[in-house]
Parts: C-alpha cells; sequence; structure tokens
C-alpha cells in the first residue's frame, strides 16, 4: 500500500516538473514532382517548422529529380499557406545542381502549373518540362520525446503488475 503511494506521489512530482515545451515540431510535407502524363520525376519534402511566419522555406529535407540526390542549393524558396498545410506547397522557385556537377535544375511552380529547364553545368541547354505536384502528404513529427519515454514506462509497469 505504501509503495503505491509514494509511486503515485513520484509520478505526480515529474509531471509538475516536466517543462513545458512552447514549440511543437512542425510536420513534414512531402510532394512529388510529376509531368504531365502524370509520371513522377521528383520528390520534395519540407519541414514545415523551418517555415516563416508567412510559410516561406528556404531549404529542403530531401530534394530528388531524375535520381540526382542530394543537390546542392543555388537558390531555392517555397511557400504554403500557413492556414491550410493541407493544400502543400503552393509556390516554388528553385536554382540547383547535382554534387556530380553535371546537370543544373532551374524550376518555377505557381497555381498549379510548373516548368522545369534542364542544362549541363556547362549551361548546354538539355531539355524542358512542364509539371504539376501531387497530393501533399504530411508526417507529423514528434512533439517531445518525453511523451514516447512515458508511454515506455507504463508499458514496462503495466508488465510488471
Amino acid at each position: 500500500m505504501l509503495k503505491s503511494i509514494l509511486f503515485a506521489i513520484a509520478i505526480t512530482a515529474l509531471t509538475a516538473f516536466t517543462p513545458v515545451q512552447n514549440v511543437q515540431a512542425g510536420p513534414i510535407l512531402t510532394q512529388e514532382l510529376l509531368d504531365l502524363d502524370g509520371n513522377s520525376f521528383g520528390v520534395l519534402t519540407v519541414d514545415l517548422a523551418s517555415a516563416d511566419e508567412f510559410g516561406d522555406i528556404t531549404g529542403w529535407l530531401n530534394f530528388e529529380l531524375f535520381g540526382y540526390s542530394p543537390l546542392v542549393n543555388v537558390f531555392f524558396i517555397a511557400s504554403f499557406d500557413v492556414d491550410d498545410i493541407y493544400a502543400g506547397l503552393t509556390f516554388i522557385s528553385f536554382d540547383v545542381s547535382d554534387l556530380d556537377d553535371i546537370f543544373a535544375f532551374q524550376g518555377f511552380f505557381e497555381g498549379g502549373f510548373g516548368f522545369l529547364d534542364v542544362f549541363t553545368t556547362d549551361a548546354q541547354y538539355i531539355g524542358a518540362t512542364e509539371f504539376t505536384l501531387s497530393n501533399a502528404r504530411l508526417v507529423s513529427a514528434p512533439g517531445t520525446l518525453l511523451l514516447i519515454l512515458a508511454a515506455a514506462g507504463g508499458l514496462l509497469l503495466r508488465r510488471r503488475q
């Protein structure tokens, strides 16, 4: 009996002294780049927590074009509607090249329509394509490790009984 009372007091004390986290991790947004026939030729993943208050993002977690990844960021900016993150990215502008320094990609997307130019790094034009984005896939990043640890502790206590 005394053991369970001490345990309840200890749990209450631990939750009282746990610091409140005022910044939550934001969701991670992934969208595929699709040509007009619906074939995927790239994928873009951004962390929405890195956006400013207007929904502008200047970096990515993963950006793959035609099988080339990671890419060197010469210029990149993307925007999303902060009131509707499930709508996905509304604007993208980028000028990137692959790490092997073979290809350079320049692209622009806004209002459901995008255009991509492909060059060699010697500025020789290779080709261009129009593109659109797939539906947004959002994965919420865990807001705190403490929540996961508390769940694991609860499972251990449950198993002990």
